[in-house]
């Protein structure tokens, strides 16, 4: 049964257009420290390696699902020299804000000592959405609350930023899957012979049946 199930897979796969790419619709809005590659046929996975204003270099990677169930992103920063590696998961499409990154602190021009933070927006749905990824930083002046993006003209620091459809590629995964569960559910089922005739030379060549214990 499982070999019957795995050809039919095979041949709903083979009869399928090839898979589109999700780094195929990011790819076109990244910076050149920034690299995508495809982690399933549905996810990406974008990294980025970024000098912060010439004051120190910060890892960040986002995680894309944008055909899942709901479609989601995450998030990681890391950072060597303070030895940082924090992440924020369950981020779906209408949510935008920004996070800070617990002991990643720079001295920054014009704003003094200031916490780094991640910044996104994701708007919209897998069909079209707009997404943004990037770094702020925020600190305080006077004793009120001012990001880098008031007083320096380079924050935020967008890593990905633009508007992109993904929605051929959620359709394609979707009939797709459709088409291998029909293959498996007409796949033929394996059957073992029936013996309906049990007189004598019918069943001649099988051993006879033998119960310990039993005498004559």
């Amino acid at each position: 049964m499982a070999k019957l199930v795995l050809v039919a897979l095979a041949l709903a796969m083979a009869a399928a257009p090839a898979w589109a790419s999700i780094c195929s619709e990011l790819d076109r809005h990244l910076p050149s420290h920034c690299h995508c590659s495809d982690t399933s046929r549905i996810g990406a996975s974008v990294k980025c390696e970024v000098d912060f204003l010439h004051l120190d270099n910060i890892g960040v990677q986002a995680d894309f699902e944008p055909c899942a169930m709901p479609a989601h992103m995450s998030l990681a920063v890391t950072d060597s020299k303070f030895h940082i590696h924090h992440t924020i998961g369950g981020l779906t499409f209408g949510k935008e804000g920004s996070y800070p990154i617990p002991g990643l602190s720079l001295h920054i021009p014009k704003l003094g000592n200031a916490g780094v933070q991640v910044a996104f927006e994701l708007e919209g749905s897998a069909r079209e959405a707009e997404i943004k990824v990037g770094l702020d930083a925020c600190g305080s002046i006077d004793g009120h609350k001012i990001c880098g993006s008031k007083v320096i003209h380079e924050l935020p620091l967008w890593l990905i930023s633009g508007k992109f459809s993904f929605g051929h590629i959620c359709s394609a995964y979707e009939a797709d899957m459709l088409a291998m569960a029909e293959a498996a559910a007409s796949a033929p089922m394996p059957f073992a012979p029936v013996i309906t005739d049990m007189s004598p030379s019918s069943l001649d060549g099988f051993a006879p049946l033998v119960v310990e214990g039993l005498e004559e």
